[in-house]
């Protein structure tokens, strides 16, 4: 089609506050988080209640702490659609909906950010990512965005560089709309930039995607992919 909307309304359903690293708020991993995450047999010293932390996952658990310093947008993009499609109850942290909810002060949702944003680094839990390139991704996006759709997928993104692949971010992508020639605008939810909703280019014909964004210090901050960099779901 030329146009598709998921049902996710912007000023509704997403968080309404900024994406942030591990200095802003500490990541709140504790040790109830771990055993939800791998069960208290894998994480726990055997007898210990409360948990005391097994030298290993405690090591995991301080990693992950610095894989987040630069942000936890996973961690918002998938609580925002858990919470959209209602697999998270938003009033268990404070507002009617995610648009009303506020982090300051709120141990609770932090907690959950944090969980979910620590999830990226669990094999079992990136095992079923789906890669699209720009050539094969919109009848995917057909898919997975129809109101009726029965799974919903954030999307990552990585920036290719001369010294790799750096600076990998998630999306929550919720409508396109067909552009001039044969361009795609992906509308898309980025928690760095709360408040406005941001597009990407997709050229299905020449297999290249485009997402540029103007940061806070005025420049611009760009990535793009081809069939050597392509768009991941999960």
């Amino acid at each position: 089609p030329a146009q598709l909307e998921s049902g996710f309304v912007f000023e509704r359903d997403a968080l309404p506050f900024a994406n942030y690293g591990t200095e802003q708020f500490a990541l709140m991993l504790d040790e109830q988080s771990m055993i939800r995450m791998f069960g208290a047999e894998e994480v726990c010293e055997e007898g210990s209640d409360p948990c005391q932390l097994l030298p290993v996952a405690d090591a995991w658990r301080k990693g992950i702490f610095r894989a987040l310093e630069e942000g936890h947008s996973e961690g918002f993009s998938l609580l925002t659609l858990l919470m959209h499609t209602g697999a998270v109850d938003v009033t268990e942290f404070g507002a009617d909906n995610p648009g009303l909810l506020r982090i300051s002060g709120n141990r609770l949702l932090q907690q959950e950010i944090s969980y979910w944003a620590a999830t990226q680094f669990v094999p079992a839990a990136t095992a079923s990512d789906v890669r699209k390139t720009a050539s094969e991704v919109m009848p995917f996006l057909t898919e997975i965005l129809s109101p009726e759709a029965k799974e919903h997928y954030r999307l990552a993104i990585v920036r290719r560089t001369s010294r790799g692949f750096q600076d990998s971010h998630a999306l929550v992508p919720f409508g396109f709309y067909k552009g001039e020639g044969d361009l795609y605008w992906l509308r898309v939810y980025d928690s760095n930039f709360p408040g406005r909703e941001q597009r990407m280019q997709i050229d299905p014909v020449a297999n290249t995607w485009r997402y540029e964004v103007t940061t806070v210090l005025d420049t611009k901050l760009v990535y793009e992919g081809d069939a050597n960099n392509p768009l991941y779901f999960s």
